[in-house]
């Protein structure tokens, strides 16, 4: 059920956070009009976001599920349905498939992030398509803007900090004990 796959990821996220020894640091809550300590769980939002975010490390999923909670699935690419186990895995989740080499296939990946919407899931893409290996912005992909403007949904901007610094872009070791920062 969605809601048991909700706590399921959240339960990864966190499991991943006391692991790695993760502290984050979360500003702009008042932008949800949420609490001021703890995480900010968007389940149950009177809004569905598609949230944006940059992206620098692998971390940057278990950080972003672990502040913002289960109810959101992301955007990710073909190659990443195709490792055995973990493939299997989020897609089972619901976590929807890009095919980043084929334009027309990507659009129509898209249809199953409206139905999602739709039924209240907030909808998570990073609008730079891959991870940033310099930690810089890398230029923005449309899709995830063309998604939110055609669900007239609104987007829910995020900045994360510190994960690059967890695991870098196509490294190999991850390092414990690092502070994030995630602004809302």
């Amino acid at each position: 059920t969605q809601a048991a796959c909700d706590e399921g990821l959240e339960r990864f996220a966190a499991h991943v956070m006391r692991n790695a020894r993760i502290t984050v640091d979360v500003r702009g809550r008042d932008n949800l009009g949420g609490p001021r300590a703890g995480a900010v769980r968007l389940g149950g939002a009177a809004r569905t976001y598609v949230v944006m975010s940059n992206h620098q490390s692998h971390y940057d999923i278990p950080v972003l599920y672990y502040v913002l909670g289960g109810r959101m699935r992301m955007v990710a690419k073909t190659e990443l349905f195709k490792v055995p186990v973990f493939g299997r895995a989020i897609r089972n989740a619901g976590m929807i498939e890009v095919d980043r080499g084929d334009r027309l296939r990507a659009i129509a990946s898209l249809a199953t992030a409206k139905k999602q919407l739709e039924a209240g899931t907030h909808i998570w893409i990073a609008p730079e398509g891959t991870r940033s290996e310099s930690g810089d912005l890398q230029p923005f992909k449309k899709g995830g803007f063309m998604l939110a403007l055609d669900m007239e949904a609104p987007i829910l901007p995020i900045t994360i900090r510190g994960t690059r610094d967890v695991l870098p872009s196509h490294g190999m070791l991850s390092r414990c004990g690092v502070e994030v920062e995630v602004s809302i």
